[in-house]
């Protein structure tokens, strides 16, 4: 057994970590929002499978309609390619927004606390 140290590694900020242990479990979670054509198969018993029978033909009509209509009218179309849900950034400023709500309420907390103590 050697004893040592432990080099100190960089410091990743603990909003950073919240918001991607966030966008793996909305991954993860059976409520997450998936793409239709993703939801559609997951359903069946044999699921998406990697061939053209796990394939939605209906969602993929859809999705190439909705794609050609807002490209024609100029607006962007990628938008409709994308899955549902906030994405890792949103996940980081929300993260960062309670961490700093916690911290608030702790300070408020102990300023009370100190304001009892005085009297």
């Amino acid at each position: 057994m050697v004893c040592a140290q432990r080099k100190q590694g960089l410091r990743l900020d603990p909003d950073v970590g919240d918001a991607q242990r966030a966008a793996e479990h909305a991954r993860r979670v059976a409520t997450a929002r998936t793409p239709a054509a993703q939801a559609s198969c997951s359903r069946l018993p044999q699921g998406c499978g990697t061939g053209l029978e796990g394939l939605d033909l209906a969602n993929v009509a859809l999705v190439v309609a909705t794609t050609a209509v807002k490209a024609a009218k100029g607006e962007d179309w990628t938008k409709v390619l994308k899955p549902g849900g906030p994405d890792e950034y949103q996940l980081y400023l929300q993260a960062k927004q309670e961490r700093e709500a916690r911290e608030q309420e702790a300070r408020d907390a102990a300023a009370i606390k100190a304001v009892k103590a005085r009297r």
